[in-house]
């Protein structure tokens, strides 16, 4: 079977798939003698020995799937009593989770089936005397009504599942993935929901991140904001209003550990230092505002100068650090810092102020 890889094997209890490495990979409960199997696309189609007189079920228009259509004018309710019936089920399987009955009905005495011109044919007695051979075509429905029936079951997973599989517009998979979500979201199922509305990011999906960190901030669920703003910045797809908000949650959160530990594993590429720093700044994490501006891939150090100065008071500590400067460089935060460094550490400034004017060589 090539939608899982496996070889399906009829039994009387159900339908076995077997892989040569695994063993009985899994099993579909379909009871009755097995008479024929085969194999359409994704689904594969039994034939089975009626276990009840009464006529079957026809659940295509329910599960989504497929349809019968009689190809000669048949009708599958008129046959003699004394004729032998067989249930024709047709499942879908798309390895490893959605497995169900797309269709299922009652026939009088079947001899084929085929898998042919983009259908499936049953070839049956039918008619109003039972004794007429009757071609029956089952045809799919189309990937937009499968999941539509699917979703109004509330079965969003396979809805997922199929859309994906079946090169759904990524707007409409979105869309899936929302509803679910939102079904989650409606009983409080906070955890659940936000692990479904993720799934849009690491597939890439069109689900404006904004829907879903207002639903979680009217609700006051900061820490579940803060993990999908989190996930944002793992698939590079946060902004820098992701990245202001996502600091404001650990710091709301009082959660020093998960901020400073964000900051040191998580590459800048994945967020903007300027709007790191401003957040940090403000919320008091002064330490970890001047360590963003001092990475190596940063290199704000007009930033780290200022909080050092304004915040740490580490006078002596920043001449030494502009001397590691490029003149130029160092010269401007003079400019800017000059007054009050000659204040607390004059000789170290001037000191720093002859070595970048070239004085100490000339003196030499």
């Amino acid at each position: 079977f090539p939608a899982m890889g496996a070889l399906l094997v009829a039994r009387n209890e159900a339908i076995f798939a077997y892989d040569p490495d695994e063993g009985n990979m899994s099993a579909m409960p379909l009871e009755g003698e097995k008479m024929m199997l085969s194999q359409y696309k994704s689904y594969f189609v039994s034939v089975s020995a009626d276990m009840q007189s009464p006529a079957g079920s026809l659940m295509g228009g329910l599960v989504g799937g497929l349809v019968g259509v009689p190809a000669s004018g048949g009708s599958m309710s008129i046959s003699p009593s004394t004729m032998a019936k067989q249930n024709v089920t047709v499942c879908l399987v798309a390895y490893p989770h959605i497995r169900f009955e797309a269709y299922s009905a009652q026939f009088t005495d079947v001899t084929h089936v085929v898998a042919a011109l983009g259908s499936v044919f049953v070839l049956s007695r039918g008619g109003a005397s039972g004794t007429n051979t009757v071609f029956f075509e089952l045809r799919e429905k189309g990937l937009q009504e499968q999941l539509d029936i699917l979703v109004k079951k509330r079965m969003f997973e396979w809805a997922a599942g199929i859309a994906v599989q079946g090169g759904a517009a990524q707007e409409v998979t979105a869309d899936i993935y929302r509803e679910h979500g939102d079904a989650l979201f409606a009983k409080r199922a906070y955890d659940q929901a936000l692990q479904v509305y993720m799934k849009t990011i690491d597939l890439g999906l069109p689900l404006e991140p904004s829907y879903v960190v207002e639903k979680y901030l009217e609700a006051q669920r900061i820490a579940h904001v803060a993990q999908y703003l989190k996930r944002l910045h793992e698939k590079n797809l946060a902004e820098r209003e992701h990245t202001a908000l996502l600091l404001k949650c650990y710091t709301k959160l009082k959660d020093f550990s998960t901020l400073e530990e964000f900051l040191e594993r998580t590459p800048v590429s994945q967020y903007d230092p300027a709007t790191a720093i401003e957040v940090l700044e403000t919320a008091g994490y002064y330490g970890l505002a001047a360590a963003v501006a001092q990475k190596p891939e940063v290199q704000r150090h007009g930033d780290y100068i200022r909080i050092s100065l304004e915040h740490f008071k580490s006078y002596a500590k920043i001449v030494q650090f502009l001397g590691t400067l490029p003149r130029a460089e160092a010269g401007q935060a003079l400019v800017d810092h000059g007054r009050v460094l000659m204040k607390h550490a004059p000789k170290e400034t001037v000191d720093l102020v002859r070595a970048i004017c070239g004085l100490d060589e000339v003196s030499e």
